[in-house]
């Protein structure tokens, strides 16, 4: 019986292909077996097997410690009763490689350390120059409250920013982001959304449901520049045991960038990855 779970080319990440072989298969030469260990096939009857022989990236056989004998392999790996399992599908992750421009302000605890990593954006990039940034949360925040426009201001002029905050559903831009998308204080709310106002009735600089408003604006980034960021990425996944994943970030005009996965320098597919409107 031959059962395909998840074809994948990820080395000893395995994304397992469950592929139970016959005691009558024709043996093959292999590139690599794996012996005395605790296969989970993750079949019908969630049977446990001791071996594995793998072949260009792809699992051929899965059986008992008499692989190691029927298949030649290149590497032949005792895992000592370790246990070998299917690779982990997530079927909603947030996948944001992370642009030359962007400021990364998940660890940021107080507006300050805010103020200083855009403030160094700037002069990195130089004026006028979009700087994009996810992650700051106000309750994580010494002030205890939003970002609002003259934070960012203070420390950025001359350049137009939008930071998004964690969880993805609003953003906060400075008056120069605001200038770009045409937002003033007569600008009506978006449909499904919100453009938050101070006491005067300015807008303070937070979009909510909305941030398309501002990142229609900034300027689109190619594939190979943020190619290295996203194999790191996948890279840590990896690590952990995932090997597939559903992309819930991607708009009906976005670039199908990455189907089918990302390449190894040798051309092997470490990860696959499918978009998904979101």
């Amino acid at each position: 019986m031959n059962l395909v779970l998840i074809p994948k080319r990820s080395g000893l990440a395995l994304g397992l292909v469950a592929l139970m072989s016959s005691a009558a298969a024709i043996a093959a030469p292999a590139d690599l077996v794996l012996y005395n260990a605790k296969v989970l096939t993750v079949d019908e009857d969630f049977a446990v097997a001791q071996a594995v022989a793998i072949k260009d990236g792809i699992i051929i056989a899965v059986g008992g410690n008499d692989i190691q004998e029927r298949y030649e392999g290149t590497t032949e790996i005792d895992l000592g009763g370790r246990t070998v399992m299917p690779g982990f599908i997530d079927t909603h992750v947030h996948m944001h490689p992370t642009s030359h421009r962007m400021v990364v302000l998940d660890e940021a605890r107080s507006i300050a350390e805010v103020q200083a990593m855009v403030r160094a954006k700037a002069e990195e990039l130089g004026p006028g120059e979009w700087i994009t940034g996810r992650g700051w949360d106000e309750a994580l925040l010494k002030e205890q409250r939003n970002i609002v426009r003259g934070d960012i201001d203070a420390v950025a002029p001359n350049n137009p920013v939008m930071l998004t905050r964690a969880g993805g559903h609003s953003s906060v831009g400075n008056t120069m982001a605001l200038k770009v998308a045409g937002i003033t204080r007569d600008t009506p709310d978006p449909e499904a959304g919100l453009i938050e106002r101070d006491e005067q009735g300015e807008p303070n600089g937070i979009i909510r449901e909305r941030s398309d408003l501002y990142r229609n604006h900034v300027p689109a980034d190619n594939w190979e520049a943020l190619k290295p960021s996203f194999v790191a990425a996948m890279q840590d996944l990896l690590r952990l045991g995932v090997t597939s994943f559903h992309s819930a970030s991607t708009s009906i005009d976005d670039e199908p960038v990455g189907l089918g996965g990302v390449e190894k320098p040798d051309g092997g597919l470490t990860f696959r990855r499918l978009q998904a409107l979101h």
